[in-house]
């Protein structure tokens, strides 16, 4: 059975990552009492980054994968208002990369721009984070696709979505 993929923000990442840190600075205030006072409490937090950050892959050798999704699992999160698009988006779309499919808000599965049951428009980043984030974790595998959250409208006079960007490529 395939493991659903971890995101660093998920109840039992940081859970693990809460004790991990509490636990190494309290072995460590053994040896070094200042560790037990004040500092201890920085110590932990500056720990618990410096672990999620292994988590995520950071300073990692390239052999050793990212074994959590962080913020930018799906693109570097954007503002549609400080864009300088070609056209006005209308909202934030979930795009399978090379394809020019969304994921639709009612079904949860992914629809060709040109279907006229998609309602593919979420109203923020983190409102398409979220949903490309469940749809991960409802199918996790190991030919999971490529996926990305882009702009995208809805043309009223063709009644359909449009990628501003076209279909953007798997690989630049």
């Amino acid at each position: 059975m395939v493991q659903p993929p971890l995101f660093i923000d998920d109840a039992p990442v940081a859970q693990v990552l809460d004790d991990a840190s509490a636990l190494a600075v309290a072995h460590l205030a053994a040896l070094f009492p200042e560790l037990a006072a004040a500092g201890g409490a920085a110590a932990r937090v500056h720990l618990r980054r410096s672990l999620a950050g292994l988590l995520l892959g950071e300073g990692l050798p390239a052999a050793l994968p990212p074994l959590v999704r962080g913020p930018a699992a799906f693109g570097d999160p954007f503002d549609l208002a400080a864009l300088p698009l070609p056209r006005a988006a209308d909202g934030y779309g979930v795009q399978i990369l090379g394809t020019d499919t969304l994921l639709d808000r009612r079904s949860g599965s992914f629809l060709p721009v040109r279907d006229a049951a998609l309602d593919g428009l979420y109203p923020s980043f983190a409102a398409a984070f979220a949903a490309a984030k469940a749809w991960v974790k409802a199918n996790p595998g190991e030919s999971e696709p490529p996926l990305a959250i882009v702009p995208a409208s809805f043309d009223r006079r063709l009644g359909r979505h449009v990628l501003i960007y076209g279909v953007l490529p798997t690989v630049p």
